[in-house]
C-alpha cells in the first residue's frame, strides 16, 4: 500500500490501516469507550450497525433526508436520551452529512461523533478533504489501490 499516495487524498491526523471497514468502526467505538446507545442510520451497510452491537451498545436509528439519503439532522435530538453516548452519521454516495449541524448537536449534548466516510474517498467539504473533517473518520480506499484482501480501510483520528 502506498500510504504517501493515499495521504494526498486525506491530510488529517493519524492513519491506522485495517483489513476492512467493519474493524475500523468496531475499534473506533472501543477506543472512544462508548456506552449505552449510539444514534446512526439504517441506510448503510449492515456493518455499521454490527460494529455498534458487537461492542454491547444499542443502535438507535435516525431517519434519512430524502434529498441525499444522509442522516436527517432535524430528527437527531428527539432520539437523544441520557443513555446516548455518540452519533455515527454515514456519508452516502459521495453526499456528506450536515457536518456543522451534527457537530452542534453533539457539542450541545456532549456526544462523540464517528463519521462513516466509506462512500466519500476524495470528496471535499468547504475545501477540506472529507477524511480531514472533524472527529474520527472511517475511510474506504478504492479498489484500484491494489490492496490485497478486500479494498482496505483506514481510520483517522
Amino acid at each position: 500500500m502506498n500510504w504517501k499516495r493515499t495521504g494526498k487524498v486525506s491530510e488529517g491526523g493519524s492513519r491506522f490501516p485495517f483489513s476492512n471497514g467493519h474493524m475500523a468502526l468496531e475499534l473506533l467505538i472501543q477506543a472512544l469507550h462508548l456506552t449505552g446507545e449510539v444514534i446512526t442510520t439504517s441506510f448503510t451497510f449492515a456493518s455499521t450497525t454490527h460494529a455498534i452491537v458487537r461492542n454491547g451498545l444499542t443502535p438507535v436509528f435516525c431517519d434519512v433526508n430524502p434529498e441525499d439519503y444522509t442522516m436527517d439532522v432535524s430528527k437527531i435530538e428527539a432520539l437523544i436520551t441520557d443513555k446516548t453516548s455518540a452519533i455515527i452519521p454515514v456519508h452516502v454516495y459521495g453526499n456528506l452529512c450536515d457536518v456543522e449541524a451534527i457537530e452542534a448537536i453533539a457539542k450541545k449534548h456532549h456526544l462523540k461523533v464517528i463519521y462513516d466516510a466509506a462512500h466519500t474517498f476524495g470528496v471535499t467539504y468547504k475545501g477540506t478533504r472529507c477524511g480531514d473533517v472533524r472527529g474520527c473518520v472511517h475511510v474506504q480506499l478504492p479498489r484500484n489501490e491494489g490492496v490485497p484482501h478486500d479494498r482496505g480501510r483506514r481510520c483517522m483520528l
